[in-house]
């Protein structure tokens, strides 16, 4: 024992952990507590905040240890609202035997947490057999933990903790960002084949180079390059490469994907490096730039057949989004679907190409925009963690993709292209990518974007490089692909990182380094997310400064920061804002609060919907989830003993289908009482933007005859004329004022008209007689027609003197999966037996002498179904598979 000690000392004083892991699992004293409610169910401690003292102690710990190694607390918690602090005292309980961690972030999903002990210097003692876990200084505060242990510190994070990286390559980008040079690259145009950069100097350029940085590398710890040119003896250049190159005199890459940046001799810097930011004539295809049917969308939707889909369309949805785990497009084997790129062969995986053509091609066949959210999965693993994940991820659901390491952006750019060749195809073949959402919830990074314990503007240089990688190979073949940083419903308070603080980067970060078309995928669910009643939030504020959230009551705000002058896209064009997260839980079934549930989301709805930067609303969730910590944000309940699978349909559901029609006002008439309300009008903030959005059509003709494939350079963009002689130009800002209009023809003519940008209207030029016309226009919305109106019917939740499970475990089905018949057995006399699709249409019914019945299902589709059965005591629902 004695020479084991003296062993770890020895080598603790070279900073090496000598010892075998050590891990000691602790339990919590559920009776030894203060000013704290605590339960335990499934291993899992459920605790809510009763004082400004909550506390509670851990059960004696007989496990020897050693302190001078094992010295880490970690456990994994829920907390959907944070924790202000938590501090873990060890006996004897004082001050100094004490470590404060600080707050506790949000946690909308398991997170580990980590704390080192050994920042007090008393932790010193193996009979420290005792811990005191302080969750909060206030009451009111809900978290569930589960696996917490006490454990040896690994090498790397006891490195990690001693030399901080991530903080030395912070203050670096931080002195590169304030630099002020008197040379600058004023534009990096990208052509098919060739790259353009444009510069300018207050002094010559003598002795001065142009130099390329690699996608992976940083703009501000670099001065050995992959590519430098003399500059000429001028106050100006513009420099003429070709687009592709090869590096190590072998590899070939895309230029697009580079920086720029003037330096010195000695490869010092002489400005701030320059992304390629005229990108307008690289695209493949002609795609124009169009905007939703209606904002109605879902989010997070997935397929288990295509039966489901129906749903959707009853539904009247025209957005979703579509969560993609990126590692899992790639397979590092030989597959069947290759993909080619910069001489280099991929391979995709099949099995998940087949889920996206299905899912896609009905979205298309249906007018549904698809927004994909690209994830990398923290517990991807082997090779593919390793290429995908980024290199200092900690932990978290998800990270940041690797844009870090050259592999990393290799793969990265490369399952980026094969998605955009496929899924921006013109005739929609395999159907159709609209818009990309960079990853998730990024102010919550260590959750759910984990890259390390990175200060922000580090953190954001890194996202944002991700973002860049998207949106340039997206733009290869769609000039008007977008790319979004996702964001929670915080705002000026703090998460991990702050929202408007995250946003001001980007938009800095452009006006130095050149400006790419992003948008906004913002959050903003109730303050509280168990809450049904948004309407109630009293702490979200009405000012864009001091708005601690936006939520649905202060919407106003986020299309107030869109209409802002400062946040423009090349200060002309309004930033596109989709709401891609948000939904209205409830505590539980009854009626009074499924009725809540219902109101909120037409709370919701006739908030966002007279705001003009929204384009989408992607409702959370389709169907309700049993492991999203008892909340019930469905417009379905899931089936009783399943995880997600349909159970029954909502109040919510039936209002949401008429949510945009022409039954609107009447399906939502109840919850004005609700709401507190007599009138919408009531539930309008008066919060003015600065900017109105305009778009523009536009429709070339030659003496009355259309002008296809005509280029249109207008706002800073180009569009090409349809077989119509018709192109598009949306989202133009209020404060632009003339633009001129500049046509050039395959013909090689070029016309130039003015167009004063102060409403929406259709603009017709005639480049024959010399003409310009301009009329108002007119957008009609998307409306879906409905023979009748049909209120939701509670009888199929709320039977008088049933009992829904009476039934359930006296019957057996089989066999399921069926194939042409199916066998039900253990029914009461005179039992009504059902059959409906996923969708609630009844597709069979029988009533039943005995107490078995065979039904036969071989005219169904295959996918999965309702069993419903019914009688006097009671009534059951069971899934069933049809193959």
């Amino acid at each position: 024992m004695t020479g084991r000690i003296i062993l770890i000392v020895v080598f603790w004083c070279i900073g090496v952990a000598a010892n075998s892991q050590e891990s000691i699992n602790i339990e919590l004293d559920l009776s030894s507590t203060n000013q704290l409610t605590i339960s335990k169910n499934n291993n899992i401690y459920e605790m809510e905040t009763q004082g400004i003292d909550p506390w509670v102690k851990s059960e004696i710990i007989t496990q020897w240890y050693n302190p001078d190694t094992t010295y880490v607390i970690e456990f994994e918690y829920l907390a959907f609202q944070g924790l202000d602090n938590l501090r873990i005292y060890y006996n004897p309980f004082s001050a100094a035997n004490s470590v404060d961690n600080g707050s506790l972030q949000v946690a909308e999903g398991w997170y580990k947490a980590m704390v080192i002990l050994k920042k007090s210097d008393t932790w010193t003692d193996s009979q420290r057999d005792y811990l005191r876990f302080d969750f909060g200084k206030k009451a009111g505060q809900a978290i569930q933990v589960r696996n917490i242990k006490l454990r040896t510190i690994s090498e790397q994070e006891y490195f990690d903790w001693k030399n901080p990286m991530d903080k030395r390559l912070n203050d670096q980008l931080l002195a590169y960002y304030a630099k002020v040079f008197d040379k600058k690259i004023e534009r990096v145009q990208v052509k098919p084949d060739s790259i353009v950069v444009v510069g300018s100097g207050n002094s010559s350029f003598e002795n001065c180079k142009l130099s390329e940085i690699l996608f992976h590398e940083n703009a501000y710890d670099i001065n050995e390059f992959v590519f430098s040119q003399a500059l000429p003896n001028a106050d100006t250049f513009s420099v003429t490469l070709p687009r592709l190159a090869l590096k190590n005199n072998r590899e070939q890459y895309d230029r697009l994907y580079s920086r720029w940046m003037i330096t010195d001799a000695s490869g010092n810097s002489l400005s701030h490096a320059h992304w390629a930011d005229d990108i307008t004539g690289i695209a493949q295809w002609d795609i124009p730039e169009e905007k939703p049917l209606s904002p109605k969308g879902m989010g997070g939707v997935a397929l288990n057949d295509e039966s489901s889909f129906n749903d959707l369309v009853e539904l009247g949805i025209h957005n979703i989004t579509y969560n993609l785990v990126l590692p899992s497009l790639i397979s590092l084997n030989a597959s069947t679907i290759t993909h080619q790129l910069n001489g280099k062969t991929y391979y995709i995986n099949p099995n998940v190409v087949d889920r996206m053509d299905q899912m896609f091609s009905l979205c298309a066949d249906n007018d549904i925009q698809v927004s994909v959210i690209l994830l990398i999965g923290f517990n991807t693993s082997g090779e593919l963690g390793e290429i995908f994940k980024h290199p200092d991820a900690t932990g978290g659901s998800y990270t940041l993709a690797n844009v870090v390491e050259e592999r990393g952006v290799e793969y990265y750019i490369a399952a980026i292209d094969f998605l955009a060749q496929r899924y921006f195809r013109p005739d929609k073949k395999y159907g159709n990518i609209t818009q990309w959402i960079i990853h998730n919830e990024v102010d919550a990074a260590p959750v759910w974007t984990n890259a390390g314990d990175k200060p922000q503007d580090l953190y954001l240089e890194q996202y944002s490089r991700s973002m860049r990688a998207v949106y340039y190979t997206a733009r290869k073949y769609n000039p008007v692909s977008k790319v979004f940083i996702s964001l929670t419903h915080y705002w000026n308070k703090k998460h991990t990182y702050k929202c408007p603080e995250l946003l001001q980067g980007l938009i800095e970060s452009g006006k130095r380094e050149g400006d790419f078309e992003w948008g906004v995928a913002y959050h903003p669910y109730p303050e509280n997310l168990r809450d049904p009643d948004p309407w109630a939030d009293v702490i979200a504020g009405d000012d864009l400064s001091t708005a601690e959230y936006i939520t649905p009551k202060n919407l106003e705000l986020i299309d107030k920061w869109a209409r802002t002058g400062e946040n423009l896209y090349l200060d002309c064009k309004v930033r596109s804002v989709i709401l891609s997260e948000n939904g209205i839980s409830h505590t539980d079934y009854s009626k009074t609060q499924m009725d809540l549930q219902a109101a909120g989301v037409a709370y919701y709805w006739k908030k966002l919907k007279r705001l003009p930067s929204i384009e989408a609303f992607h409702y959370h969730r389709w169907i309700d989830h049993a492991l999203e910590g008892n909340l019930k944000f469905g417009l379905w309940s899931n089936q009783e003993g399943t995880t997600n699978d349909f159970g029954k349909k909502k109040p919510s559901w039936t209002l949401y289908k008429y949510t945009g029609t022409n039954f609107e006002d009447q399906a939502y008439d109840f919850t004005k009482s609700i709401i507190g309300i007599n009138d919408w009008s009531e539930i309008d903030d008066d919060v003015n933007p600065e900017l109105d959005l305009y778009a523009v059509k536009v429709e070339i003709v030659k003496n009355g005859t259309p002008v296809s494939g005509a280029e249109v350079f207008f706002n800073k963009e180009m569009r090409k004329t349809d077989t119509s002689g018709i192109c598009k130009f949306l989202n133009i800002a209020s404060s632009v004022g003339e633009i001129d209009l500049l046509i050039n023809t395959a013909e090689g003519s070029e016309h130039v008209f003015t167009v004063n940008v102060d409403n929406s209207k259709s603009v017709t030029v005639d480049i024959g007689l010399q003409t310009k016309e301009e009329a108002g226009l007119v957008v009609e919305p998307y409306i879906k027609e409905y023979e009748n109106y049909v209120p939701f019917n509670y009888s199929t939740w709320f039977v008088t003197g049933l009992n829904t499970n009476a039934q359930k475990n006296k019957v057996k089905m089989y066999p399921n999966p069926a194939i042409k018949w199916l066998n039900v057995e253990g029914l009461e006399h005179n039992s009504v037996v059902e059959i409906y699709s996923i969708n609630g249409s009844l597709l069979l019914k029988k009533t039943v002498s005995g107490h078995k019945v065979e039904l036969d299902v071989s005219a169904f589709n295959k996918g999965f179904y309702l069993l419903k059965g019914q009688s006097e005591s009671g009534y059951f629902l069971r899934k069933v598979n049809v193959q």
